[in-house]
C-alpha cells in the first residue's frame, strides 16, 4: 500500500468533495463549462494530480495509480462530466516517463499492470505520444484487454478517489466472468 495514507486519505476525500460540487454545477442550467465553478473544480484537480505526481515521483505506487487514471480520465471524458481538465503537461509527461521506465524494468505492480492494457484499449493515441513510450505501449499491447472486465482479486475501490468509484461502476456493470 502507500507509505503515505494520511495524504492520500486526503486527497481522495478532497476529490470527493470535488464531486459533489460537479454535479452540483452540472445541475444548475445555463452553466456553460467555462463558468467559474468549472475552472474553480478544474483548478482544484489540477493540484490534486500535481500531489499524486509528486507521491508518485517519491515511489508511492497508490498515488502513481490515481495520478495515471486522472491523466487518462482527461482524455476520454468531458471535462465537465469528469472535472479533471488542464492538468500540467510537464507533471504528465514526467508521471509516464515514469510508467514507461517501470514497465521497461518489469516492475509494475499487478494492479496497475492490469489497469494500463484497459486505460491503453480505450484511448491508445494519448500513450503513442511521437514514440516517447515505447516500453508502455508495449506493455499494453502484449496484454490487452478482450470481453468483459473481471474485477482482479483483492481489488478495492474505497477510499481511493475517482479512480476507485471508476472503476466500482465498470465492475458492477461487467459481470465477473
Amino acid at each position: 500500500m502507500s507509505d503515505n495514507p494520511d495524504r492520500l486519505a486526503n486527497l481522495a476525500t478532497r476529490e470527493t468533495m470535488l464531486d459533489t460540487q460537479l454535479a452540483a454545477a452540472n445541475a444548475q442550467h445555463g452553466l456553460t463549462r467555462e463558468a467559474s465553478e468549472y475552472r474553480s473544480i478544474y483548478a482544484d484537480y489540477a493540484v490534486i494530480h500535481r500531489e499524486y505526481v509528486e507521491l508518485a515521483m517519491e515511489g508511492d505506487a497508490e498515488a502513481l495509480k490515481r495520478a495515471m487514471f486522472l491523466q487518462w480520465y482527461r482524455v476520454t471524458e468531458p471535462s465537465f462530466l469528469c472535472g479533471v481538465s488542464n492538468l500540467n503537461p510537464a507533471a504528465e509527461h514526467r508521471l509516464l516517463l515514469l510508467v514507461d521506465s517501470l514497465c521497461e524494468s518489469n516492475r509494475l505492480d499487478a494492479e496497475l499492470s492490469w489497469m494500463l492494457p484497459y486505460y491503453y484499449l480505450i484511448a491508445d493515441y494519448y500513450f503513442q505520444d511521437e514514440g516517447q513510450y515505447p516500453a508502455l505501449v508495449a506493455h499494453c499491447q502484449a496484454q490487452p484487454h478482450r470481453g468483459r472486465l473481471a474485477q482482479p482479486a483483492g481489488f478495492v475501490s474505497n477510499g481511493r478517489g475517482q479512480m476507485g468509484e471508476y472503476w466500482q461502476s465498470i465492475f458492477k456493470a461487467s459481470p465477473v466472468q
